[in-house]
């Protein structure tokens, strides 16, 4: 059973050469993620650990910080329901180890619905004129009808688009 979405995260957005092996650093709230990435892999033939992120009072396991930063590892995906961006063993993992990270936030639903298969460049195309109006110091708000109503100042503006090549 081919999952397009999964296909689409590993070839497309993060690149991974046939040689690369996974890191998946999971919560236990998201095991069926977990699941489906494994299942994914494997059906794609390639080679990954499975690690817990073990949280207990907000610490990463020992063993989760160690396969983000194992050499062995140049790609890791996470699948935390907690805010996962400002922890120094990512921070170093990504900026000075260069290693290609993901958080994956959509359900599991989502990979085998081809809701992950956007590609890069047409996001990059998209986000260009918005990222042209975020500079330093701009005021922005977001709103929607369900009820989001977010405000922000810009401090320093980057372009995500998913793509690692």
């Amino acid at each position: 059973m081919e999952i397009p979405g999964i296909k689409a995260l590993f070839n497309t957005n993060l690149a991974l050469r046939k040689h690369e092996k996974v890191a998946v650093l999971y919560c236990s709230e998201r095991g069926d993620v977990r699941r489906l990435l494994e299942a994914g892999l494997k059906e794609m033939g390639r080679r990954f650990i499975s690690v817990p992120l073990g949280r207990k009072n907000g610490a990463w396991s020992t063993d989760a910080i160690q396969a983000l930063e194992n050499p062995a590892y140049p790609v890791v995906v996470l699948t935390s329901v907690r805010s996962i961006w400002q922890h120094p063993a990512r921070k170093r993992a990504k900026y000075k180890l260069g290693k290609r990270i993901v958080s994956i936030i959509c359900e599991a639903g989502g990979f085998q619905n081809g809701y992950t298969c956007a590609d890069p460049s047409k996001m990059d195309l998209l986000g260009a004129p918005l990222f042209e109006l975020f500079k330093p110091g701009a005021h922005v708000r977001v709103s929607a009808p369900s009820g989001t109503d977010i405000e922000a100042v810009v401090e320093k503006p980057f372009l995500e688009t998913g793509g690692y090549h």
